[in-house]
């Protein structure tokens, strides 16, 4: 029981629900319309419901919709109907209705309801064709989508078939929201015609349009297999298209008999035919195959077959008078081509003509009427972009073809009647208004045209709403195309930027309407431009769009707002209508009291409001419901109550009743409203004085003295003014504070509550802003007797008792000059009755030290109380001691500190400064001193018991905004500790500065040293402030601690102590200054001896050489001959020797001269002509530190064998004595010679290392590193070594790396045309030194045709500045002998230095020494394929050249040739980092996954290397990779290309290089070809049969296959895929038992078991027919038949014979001939003999024809032309030309006659010809006509005539008389032509005359000349 009532319980609840009785309160909702309607429409909404007594709401996004039908019925169901519109047309709002206050939908509080605005689409439909003659509204056509109706309820949707022509609208049978079903009707035309599909919902104007178009299709018959049979029973495949998979009927028939379909699918069907008439043997017939589908006739294609008995023997076929050209011809069937221009239009018979009869066939052949355009679509574009066309024809074929503009344009075929074409305006430039044609023409006849369809070029135009939009908000808008040439669909490819940024979510709404929606702004300019783009026609619609929001230009308000409102506030600008709501102060003012809200004003009404200003805020929401605000400082309404201006008096009475004149606004003018009270008295007696303005009222004497507020209140509002102050009398001390703008600490006695003699109360020291009274001030050690310094009761805290100190100075002691005041103490603010002043003055020690004496003073407590006693009163400064510990490691003799305050994150000195000693005795002490400090407090936690406020303002001059209030003034830390670069044992360090005459501890540079421990966090401690009378004097604080860093000025303060007396052993002090701006390195200044540097940095190199320089000059006895450099000279050779360091780096902080790294390694390249100072420098300080190293070794055997190391001592000792002579000659360590002990003049010290520092020249006979001779060179370096250079195609752009060797030019030859050599130092050369330069450049390798020995000797170093391996190799064979190494170097810019060689036998040199080192092992080896890189490390104790930079030197070879050398770093090597070395070379191979693959390709190998680059592509052989996949520079993959053959070469190349230096070859090699079938068993012994190999690896190139029977016979290929081949057998008898394929080099072969033995023998030959069946001498003719013989048989040639002369034949096999027609005419017997019989024939020629001639257009002299033809070279005798019936002379030719036109003039003379006297045909009625004449020139001569030059004159010299009517010469004048006949030749004219003419004209034959103009 329990458990039903559960189920039951749980029932009811779901139940509820899911009801559509919704019960809120009373109100039942018994109907809701669906929460759906459609976009762009108003839909209604309905609600029916019980129990209500007025109107719901409803509201969508918060916007209330319009009620248009209600109907209450309190006790019955009511209705109620709004009209929906999306208010800010998102797709999806809430949506809630209210009665009343409640919510009644929807009903849950926590549940949202949202109202959709959807818009119908259709996603697809079926079927997607039908044939415009089918079943008749019987098909059903479904459509899905979305929304194409609201609710299953409604009624259906309308479904339309629309084009721009037609407009049909279907049968709906069904409909839901997400599908309709209809029915499609029969179109009435047998026509293709395509539709869109519309889908109108009910109560949309527009609907949905389906992504693409229905078409109504012919289904056609393509092609019928086979084409004949040969049993009864027959399986037929009939291929074609748009068979339909489901029809309702389909039926084939074959002759009338039905052929049952066995399977079908859309382009084929499959059926079973029995055909049972008698056929007799050796005849056909031909049965025509019909098919009908669900009604509709299906097409076939049209072909020109005819169909008989034994046509084989037909000569032509005549359709009507046209000829139809045979194309083939076999017993039962002919295949010919009508060619008709003329207008043939109807049926004609078909004639087929034999040779000894003619036959009609019982079926017409019907010529249809010219092509024509039904329509076009659309019929107008643009005046750009790119638009499709459909043209729908009717008669449209092959030989057609559509012209736009009177341009042919291509076609794309759509239909057999519909076809499309492509207008691109970029290219037809058609503008707008003009219109075109558009027509079809025939490619073979210019006169077929069909009548014009025109296309009209129209302006674009489109709208886009809305135009703008608000910033912040999305904007849903619409754009409409009102003329767009293309219908919108979803197959049409649209897109939407604004401002270059895609718009996502592009809606069609109908075909000319779409809608998207546009995001909030995110430039800066608020004008954007909208592109709507169509890609595929290349146009774009650009609009202006502009994001708005509101702007104002105007605020107006009323002058004066009393508190009780009223006027109105206006906002003028644009687009105010877009604020949602304004707020007044913390207040929303009702939209209901504003008279305007317009786009352009706001105007709303004043409420009443309390007096104050109220800023007006303006809101707008956009519709992300995020709230933007608006505003602006001007924006305010300020309400007034009563304000006080002023009152007068200020001061007031204690003893008699004052009377008080008060000054503002706004005062009521009723006294019985008005109140005014002073402090807590109320004035009494108030009187008007001025309405308004002026009130005066009575106060009793006053009670209270100070400042009392003065406030008056009307009619309940108080006086806006409340700090308006009656005091009695001025503060003496704030007058001192505002006057100079310093808060101020005043020590006051009258600070404590106490009353006078006269019992009069005196009045505290009130804090202020400005002034604050001392409560205790500590008096410093010095004034206080030592005895008293604990008590609590001495004079140790001034204002114990009654002492009158009256002293005032600043809070923030500046540092400066500051004033320190003494005043009188009677005349602060509680004591205005008394009178007194002040005396100022300036000492800013003495008000530093007042300062820091203040222990407490007077301010406001937490509880807003004044602190007066002496427990309450606020701690600020303490006594304190401090043991101080400095940690450190050394230190110089004397540290000395400065302590200093640390306030506001600031080191401030004191005044005065304080300063500590540290002695190095107490190093290793507890602590090293302990101070005494006036400490300020770290925090103001324990400064006092009830904390401390804030002081207020209370009136005056607030002083300057850096003085804080004393609430926040506390210390960082207690003090902090400073080091000063200063010992008066030492030195010091100073920043230079003006006016800097000593550097003293004063000036000395100071940094901070930060403290170890924590800074103090609240001082003073707990407890400290109790009784500050009690505490001990200084109050002791633990031990500070302190590291001391080595910070640059102790490092350097350190460095000098310890150089002062280790090294130099003297007491000079050493001043160093530092000068940030210094543009120079450091230098020693001796007047003031002072060391410059730019910075304090350590730099232990620089400092000891400066300080070495002023030692040794302090020393020098004659300053003025110094060898050496001081001040800011530049450093020259004799500095380098002081350089002195124990460690051979130098770091980068020396700067005395650049570049200086390495003391025994720097960039010197061996000038010895004018080396630079700075190289002279680095030169004598690496020697000088050679002198001094007893361990020298310099890595080339050079090294120290005695004891002649020289010190540093004498080296100093040289450095003072040795002066500069008078003649300058001590110019390099050199000349110590004569000045140094015996002890060290040693080789190795004055020769040695001298030269090896390029001092002194190095002596020529010391040369190579390893002897040569005692290594045995490899083969490969002792020959040059050829190579064969890839073949390459000639028609291909890219070149091979390595070239034939005969094609380039020598090494030498290269060398001398490098010009970087010297051509004299080459052909200066013996024969024997030519022989060896040659054999050492052919050891590197040629890339390109360049020797690589040019490349990396030559033309490298001109491009290399630093660390050159050929200065290496020099290096290296320094002190060997061997052979010479020239080197010259070369400065560049300022730095910079290259070597290049400067004889061409140094790269012999080079070479053998490059030989020597890779046969030594000297270092490592690194292989990569056919690239070896040898490694050389550098020596040990190398210095030299090559800096640090670079561990060695590698050796590449490629090939075994040298390659390259570089400097290298052991890292790169180790790290196969070698991508530069080579780098000519290319990419090499190192290994290929997989050389064999079948032939078909498209797999992938992988292959592995280096130097890859995504521009290579991977070929095999000839043949480029399908695809090459760059995957690393270590990896390609190659997708492999189809072909066929063994060992193709794997090449890499890029579009210009081919890249094949390496000499290890990757070939790949394809499958063999594998043969697994042979079809059909047996051959027919005739041949010409088709035969199929099925099988694998047969490639798809036919010329590189061949298939051979029996390895003798081929069989010639028809078809060939990799899997299969069909080829045509050769005639052939008996058994053949092997096909053999050859593919490429590699072939296969199968035994062939099956084939049967046949015996064979020719028939007699037999004539079918000839081809063609007449012609003309020299004509190729081919005899059709059988029986001539196999050309295999040559001892039975076949015999031709035409008359008595035998024909050469030019080809025979067994079934026709071919040869060439002798000179005959008529007609001839033929003769054929094979082997012993013969056939007797007859040939006819063609009869003698004129066809054309080449020349139409004679000179006046006449010519020859050539008239063309055919049958005349035997006839010529009988063959006559005639000219204007007058017989000319002609020579006949075979193809041509040529003949002679006589002299003559005139034109259109007719030419014609005879043979035998009888009319030879004319194609063409030939004329021919003489060439007009033409003038040249023309002169006056002699007397009254000219002469007129030119050609094709008269030829009166020849003979020809001519006609003055029609030949003349006119002489032109402005009024009239004179004429004369004077022809002389024809070439010249003359005529007399009276008057010059202007002009002359010829006139020859009626033919004109031009006009020749005088």
């Amino acid at each position: 029981m329990v458990l039903k009532l559960l189920n039951i319980l749980i029932i009811y609840v779901i139940g509820s629900f899911l009801s559509t009785n919704q019960v809120v309160d009373s109100q039942v909702i018994t109907f809701i319309s669906p929460l759906v309607g459609y976009k762009f429409t108003t839909p209604k909404f309905t609600i029916r419901g019980t129990d209500f007594a007025f109107n719901p709401v409803l509201s969508i996004a918060n916007v209330i919709q319009p009620l248009k039908i209600f109907n209450v019925i309190p006790n019955d169901i009511s209705t109620f109907i709004w009209d929906i519109t999306n208010p800010n047309r998102l797709d999806k709002n809430f949506i809630s209705v209210t009665y009343g206050s409640k919510v009644i939908f929807p009903i849950l509080p926590f549940e949202d309801a949202f109202y959709l605005f959807a818009f119908p689409t259709i996603n697809s439909f079926t079927p997607e064709f039908y044939y415009p003659r089918g079943l008749d509204n019987q098909v059903e056509l479904t459509i899905n989508g979305e929304y194409l109706k609201l609710s299953p309820n409604d009624p259906h949707p309308t479904v339309f078939f629309r084009n721009t022509l037609e407009d049909a609208q279907l049968t709906v049978i069904s409909s839901t929201p997400n599908q309709v079903k209809c029915t499609i009707p029969r179109y009435p035309n047998d026509v293709e015609v395509d539709f869109s599909i519309v889908v109108i919902p009910p109560g949309l104007a527009n609907g949905a349009l389906a992504p693409r178009l229905f078409y109504y299709v012919l289904p056609l018959q393509k092609s019928v297999e086979p084409s004949r049979g040969t049993t009864n029973f027959q399986q037929i495949t009939i291929t074609g298209k748009f068979f339909i998979e489901n029809p309702q009927s389909y039926v084939i028939t074959v002759d009338g008999t039905e052929c049952k379909i066995s399977k079908r699918s859309p382009t084929k069907t499959i059926c079973d035919f029995f055909y049972l008439k008698y056929v007799p043997p050796g005849t056909s017939v031909s049965l025509p195959i019909n098919s009908i589908i669900d009604g509709q006739t299906v097409h076939g294609l049209v072909n020109y077959m005819i169909y008989g008995n034994f046509l084989g023997q037909a000569s032509s076929v005549m359709i009507g008078p046209v000829i139809c050209d045979i194309q083939s011809v076999d017993n039962d069937r002919i295949e010919c081509v009508c060619n008709s221009k003329g207008n043939y239009v109807g049926e004609k018979y078909v004639l087929v003509i034999m040779p000894s009869s003619s036959i009609f066939a019982k079926d017409n052949f019907v010529f249809y009427q010219r092509p024509s355009i039904t329509k076009i679509s659309p019929t107008h574009i643009y005046d750009s972009g790119v638009w499709d066309i459909n043209v729908f024809t009717e008669r449209f074929t092959k030989d057609n073809y559509v012209v736009v503009d009177d341009e042919p344009v291509d076609v794309i075929t759509v239909s057999e009647t519909v076809y499309k074409v492509n207008v691109d305006q970029s290219i037809f430039k058609m503008p707008v208004g003009d219109n075109y044609r558009v027509t079809i023409n025939s490619h073979s006849d210019d006169t077929i045209i069909s009548d014009p369809m025109i296309l009209s070029v129209v302006e674009s135009r489109a709208t886009i709403i809305p135009y703008g939009s608000y910033i912040f908000s999305e904007t849903p808008v619409e754009v409409e195309f009102l003329n767009l040439p293309i219908v919108i669909s979803s197959t049409v490819a649209i897109t939407a930027t604004i401002n270059d940024q895609q718009i996502n979510g592009i809606e069609i709404v109908n075909p000319t309407k779409i809608s998207f929606t546009i995001p909030p702004s995110t430039w800066q300019n608020k004008n954007v431009d909208i592109s709507i783009n169509f890609p595929y026609n290349k146009y774009s619609f650009l609009f202006d769009f502009t994001y708005v929001e509101p702007t104002f230009t105007d605020f107006i308000k009323p002058e004066l707002t009393l508190w009780q409102g009223g006027g109105y506030f206006e906002f003028h600008g644009q687009f105010l209508s877009l604020i949602s709501s304004i707020k007044l102060g913390d207040v929303y003012i009702d939209r209901s009291i504003c008279t305007d809200f317009t786009d352009t004003l706001i105007k709303c009404l004043i409420p009443a409001n309390t007096p104050a200003l109220y800023n007006l805020v303006l809101y707008v929401k956009d519709n992300f419901n995020i709230v933007h605000s608006y505003e602006n400082p001007q924006w305010f309404i300020e309400y007034q109550g009563p304000s006080i201006e002023s009152i007068s008096p200020q001061r007031g009475s204690k003893r008699i009743p004052n009377t008080l004149f008060i000054y503002g606004i706004n005062f009521n003018n009723d006294p019985n409203l008005v109140q005014v009270t002073v402090g807590n008295v109320q004035c009494k007696e108030i009187k008007i004085m001025t309405p308004g303005e002026l009130i005066a009222c009575e106060i009793p004497p006053m009670a209270t003295v100070g400042y009392l507020d003065v406030i008056v209140t009307v009619d309940g509002i108080a006086s806006d003014r409340p700090a308006m102050k009656f005091f009695d009398g001025i503060d003496l001390w704030m007058v001192i504070a505002d006057t100079f703008k310093k808060r101020m600490f005043v020590q006051m006695y009258s600070s404590k509550d106490n009353s006078d003699q006269q019992s009069q109360v005196k009045y505290p020291m009130q804090p202020t802003q400005q002034v604050l009274n001392v409560a205790e001030l500590e008096l410093p050690v010095d004034l206080c007797p030592s005895l008293l310094l604990h008590s609590g009761s001495a004079p140790r805290f001034s204002y114990l008792h009654n002492e009158h100190s009256k002293l005032g100075f600043p809070f923030y002691p500046k540092y400066s000059s500051e004033t320190d005041n003494n005043g009188d103490n009677n005349r602060h603010n509680g004591q205005g009755q008394r009178g007194g002043g002040a005396i100022c003055f300036v000492h800013d020690t003495l008000v530093y030290q007042f300062n820091r004496m203040v222990r407490k003073y007077d301010t406001y407590n937490s509880k807003d109380l004044q602190t007066t006693a002496d427990n309450d009163a606020v701690s600020l400064f303490y006594s304190t001691s401090v043991p101080i510990k400095v940690t450190r490691e050394n230190q110089h003799p004397t540290l000395n500190f400065e302590i200093k305050d640390f306030i506001g994150n600031e080191h401030f000195s004191k005044y005065p400064p304080q300063y500590i000693k540290i002695k190095p005795d107490t190093l290793n002490s507890g602590f090293d001193i302990t101070i005494n400090i006036q400490a300020l407090r770290t925090s103001r936690n324990f400064v006092a018991p009830q904390g401390e406020n804030p002081v207020v303002y209370v009136g005056g001059d607030v002083p300057g905004s850096d003085q804080m209030d004393i609430s926040n003034y506390y210390a960082n830390d207690i003090f902090s500790l400073h080091y000063i670069a200063y010992d008066s044992a030492v030195g010091s360090i100073c920043d230079n500065r003006e006016l800097l005459f000593r550097c003293t501890r004063e000036l000395a540079r100071v940094s901070h040293i930060e403290t170890t421990d924590k800074p103090l966090p609240d001082y003073p401690p707990n407890g400290a402030v109790v009784n500050a009378r009690a505490l001990k004097y200084n109050l002791e604080a633990g031990v500070r601690n302190f590291a001391f860093p080595k910070n640059g000025d102790f490092s350097v303060m350190e460095l000098t102590s310890q150089f002062q007396r280790n090294s130099l052993n003297t007491q000079q002090l050493f001043n160093y200054i530092i000068d940030k701006n210094l543009q120079q390195s450091g230098y020693f200044s001796p007047e003031p001896s002072w060391i410059f540097r730019q910075n304090s940095d350590l730099c232990s190199e620089e400092i000891a050489y400066l300080m070495t320089l002023q030692y040794l000059y302090s020393k020098s006895p004659n300053t003025d001959s110094l060898i050496y450099t001081v001040g800011e000279d530049v450093p020259n050779w004799a500095n380098g020797i002081l350089y002195q360091d124990n460690d051979p780096i130098i770091y980068d902080c020396f700067s005395i001269v650049t570049g200086f790294k390495n003391i025994e390694k720097y960039p010197d390249v061996g000038n010895m002509d004018n080396p630079s100072d700075s190289l002279l420098f680095m030169r004598s300080a690496s020697a000088a530190w050679s002198w001094m190293n007893p361990k020298y070794q310099d890595g080339s055997n050079a090294a120290r064998t005695k004891d002649d190391t020289i010190p540093v001592e004498v080296l100093e000792d040289l450095m003072i004595r040795v002066l500069q002579n008078t003649q300058g000659t001590i110019r390099s360590l050199s000349n110590f010679f004569d000045f140094i002990g015996d002890k060290y003049k040693s080789v190795l010290n004055f020769k040695t290392i001298l030269e090896r520092n390029n001092i002194i020249a190095v002596s020529t006979e010391q040369r190579l590193i390893v002897n040569i001779l005692q290594i045995k060179l490899p083969s490969s370096f002792l020959k040059s070594q050829t190579f064969t250079s890839t073949v390459n195609d000639s028609s291909t752009i890219k070149s091979p790396l390595l070239i034939d060797e005969l094609s380039t030019k020598s090494g030498i030859q290269q060398l001398i045309s490098t010009q970087l050599i010297n051509e004299s130092d080459v052909y200066s050369l013996n024969i024997f030194q030519t022989e060896k330069l040659e054999i050492a450049l052919d050891k590197w390798i040629s890339i390109k045709g360049q020797s690589q020995a040019i490349q990396t000797l030559i033309w490298n170093p001109v491009t290399q500045y630093h660390n050159q391996p050929i200065k290496f190799i020099q290096e290296l064979n320094h002190y060997q002998i061997g052979n010479r190494i020239d080197l010259i170097s070369q400065s560049i810019g300022t730095t910079g230095t290259k070597i290049t060689l400067s004889s061409p036998l140094s790269i012999v040199s080079i070479t053998f020494i490059l030989e020597s080192i890779l046969m030594s092992d000297l270092g490592a080896k690194t292989k990569i394929g056919d690239l070896e890189i040898y490694y050389l490390p550098k020596p040990d104790s190398y210095q030299g050249y090559i800096t640090d930079d670079y561990d060695g030197m590698i050796i590449s070879t490629i090939n075994s040739q040298l390659c390259d050398i570089q400097m290298i770093t052991l890292s790169d090597f180790q790290s196969n980092n070698f991508d530069l070395t080579c780098s000519g070379i290319g990419p090499i191979i190192t290994f290929v996954n997989q050389l064999t693959g079948i032939t078909d390709g498209g797999y992938p190998i992988t292959i592995n290397g280096i130097r890859f680059n995504s521009s290579m592509t991977v070929s095999i052989r000839d043949n480029e990779c399908k695809s090459t996949i760059f995957i690393s520079s270590e990896l390609l993959i190659c997708i492999v290309p189809s072909g066929v053959g063994r060992n193709n070469e794997i090449q890499i190349s890029t579009e210009q290089t081919i890249f094949n230096v390496q000499r290890t070859k990757y070939l790949f090699s394809y499958g063999t070809p594998q043969i697994s079938n042979v079809q059909p068993e047996t051959i027919k012994s005739y041949g010409s049969d088709f035969m199929t190999i099925t099988g694998s690896n047969f490639g798809d190139d036919v010329m590189k296959v061949q298939v051979l029977i029996d390895d003798k016979l081929e069989c010639l290929i028809d078809f060939l895929s990799s899997e299969s081949i069909v080829c045509l057998t050769p005639p052939a008898i008996g058994d053949h038992r092997s096909v053999t394929v050859i593919v490429a080099d590699q072939s296969s072969t199968i035994n062939i078991d099956t084939l049967v033995q046949q015996s064979f023998s020719f028939s007699g030959p037999e004539i079918i027919s000839f081809v063609p069946s007449s012609g003309d001498p020299n004509d190729k003719i081919i005899i059709l038949g059988e029986g001539f013989r196999d050309e295999e048989d040559y001892d039975f040639l076949p015999l031709l014979y035409i008359g008595d002369n035998q024909v050469q034949i030019d080809n025979f096999t067994n079934d026709f001939i071919e040869f060439d027609l002798e000179y005959e005419t008529s007609i001839q017997p033929l003769i054929i003999q094979s082997s012993d019989q013969s056939l007797y024939s007859q040939f006819t020629y063609y009869q003698p024809i004129l066809t054309q001639f080449n020349n139409s257009l004679v000179n006046t002299t006449g010519g020859l032309i050539e008239i063309y033809g055919a049958g005349l070279g035997i006839s010529f005798d009988y063959v006559e030309i005639y000219l204007n019936a007058n017989e000319i002379e002609c020579n006949s030719f075979n193809e041509f006659i040529e003949c002679l036109i006589p002299p003559g003039i005139g034109s259109n003379l007719v030419l014609s010809a005879t043979l035998s006297s009888e009319p030879i045909e004319l194609t063409d009625n030939f004329t021919i006509s003489y060439t007009a004449p033409k003038i040249l020139s023309a002169e006056t001569t002699g007397i009254n005539t000219i002469k007129i030059y030119g050609f094709d004159f008269v030829p009166v010299e020849l003979g020809v008389t001519f006609n003055v009517l029609d030949s003349n010469i006119q002489m032109i004048y402005s009024d009239r032509n004179e004429t004369c006949n004077d022809f002389i030749s024809s070439v010249l004219a003359e005529c007399s005359f009276i008057d010059m003419p202007q002009a002359v004209q010829i006139i020859v034959g009626g033919q004109y000349s031009n006009i020749h103009t005088f």
